[in-house]
């Protein structure tokens, strides 16, 4: 398995946007968990829940396990965590003006979640021209707005055009939750690849659960090994 290597990147600061259903909250977990590893705990990393929209699945819920790996978490709600409103922690500003610090931003990638982006945009586009952050936009291809490349390529465009600021990676996340399958996994590489190719984006990894991912029978470039955290609220 071709491990993401986070290490060989230069960014302290990582947005992860994605539509409704597409897993970017599972990602945003997940990847504060694999750079707190990579980097050493001590890195001092905060995941910023930034998702106003989505109700069910929010990195926030998963703020125990990641305070117990020394990683702050902190949401657009703060005191009202059940709750979605359009504020922005004032934390954000700190991280843009703080190199010393690391984040991690899960964002919608729906209109509003895309003007979060562009109510930031002169700060977000300072610390990009100075290779200190990356958009990283997850496509899946068992969802409806990101099935067939041209809604694929629309998606990615509409978050970029918003917010007024370039998407610098893609993330293949194709998953059917327990059902997902290698085929699954190999359709996403493939829808992925197509707009990566037409938009001129590269893939930044391929997100896989982590038993899924050990099956893989060729190489199909960065994985980033997932565990699952969140659930429906069913699940619970």
């Amino acid at each position: 398995m071709n491990e993401y290597d986070v290490k060989s990147k230069g960014a302290r600061i990582t947005l992860i946007a994605g539509h409704y259903g597409s897993g970017k909250s599972e990602i945003s977990v997940n990847y504060a968990l694999f750079i707190a590893v990579k980097l050493g705990e001590e890195a001092g990393i905060t995941l910023f829940d930034l998702d106003i929209v989505n109700p069910y699945f929010r990195s926030r819920e998963c703020r125990d396990l990641l305070e117990q790996r020394s990683i702050r978490v902190v949401s657009s709600a703060e005191d009202f965590p059940d709750v979605d409103l359009p504020y922005m922690p004032p934390e954000l500003t700190s991280l843009f003006q703080d190199n010393s610090r690391i984040g991690v931003m899960d964002i919608g990638g729906d209109p509003a979640g895309a003007r979060v982006l562009a109510r930031y945009g002169v700060e977000l586009n300072k610390v990009m021209q100075a290779g200190e952050a990356e958009i990283f936009c997850v496509i899946n291809a068992n969802r409806p707005m990101t099935k067939k490349h041209e809604a694929a390529v629309s998606y990615v465009k509409k978050i970029r055009d918003t917010a007024g600021i370039p998407i610098t990676g893609l993330i293949n996340n194709t998953h059917f939750f327990a059902e997902t399958e290698p085929e699954d996994i190999y359709r996403g590489v493939e829808l992925t690849e197509s707009v990566s190719d037409e938009l001129g984006i590269p893939i930044a990894f391929h997100a896989v659960e982590r038993s899924l991912a050990e099956k893989l029978d060729k190489d199909i470039g960065p994985i980033l090994p997932m565990d699952i955290f969140l659930k429906k609220p069913w699940e619970k």
